[in-house]
């Protein structure tokens, strides 16, 4: 077995009867070494697939795990009335909800609309004001038409 680590150069270095020795017992155990190297790189072949299979695994579950969050928050929203999208149904569900509803709206928001600069603490007041904020930025930047 030769392979490209300079053994030619380091060979080359030794006496020709410890290069006629060397080469000899290389030849006697050929074999046994052929073998050796074909496990190892069996060995780390079969590491790599279960690596994969893991990383696979892992993302399948990450994404179970995202989908049933997105139900979670679909299904709390649906429950407080819907999206809000206008600062009327925003007030009505600042006045008549808890401070979860409000949160509910935010991590639709986040999630469903990637707004990631949203955050659910603070005071419902605090909520309110972030999602009104929010709403009137959306509002204002209208979508503009090339053909003008």
């Amino acid at each position: 077995m030769w392979k490209h680590n300079d053994t030619a150069k380091w060979l080359l270095g030794k006496s020709k009867q410890e290069r006629s020795k060397i080469m000899n017992s290389a030849l006697k155990n050929r074999k046994e070494l052929r073998q050796k190297h074909l496990e190892a790189v069996k060995r780390v072949n079969e590491e790599i697939k279960a690596r994969l299979l893991e990383n696979n695994n892992k993302m399948k579950e990450k994404e179970l795990k995202e989908a049933g969050m997105k139900t979670n928050i679909l299904d709390s929203i649906i429950a407080d009335g819907g999206v809000c999208t206008t600062r009327d149904q925003l007030e009505e569900l600042f006045q008549n909800k808890s401070t979860d509803a409000l949160k509910n709206q935010i991590r639709y928001q986040k999630v469903f609309l990637n707004k990631k600069h949203l955050r659910l603490t603070g005071s419902k007041q605090a909520l309110f004001s972030s999602l009104l904020a929010e709403m009137e930025v959306g509002s204002d930047s209208e979508p503009t038409s090339d053909l003008e």
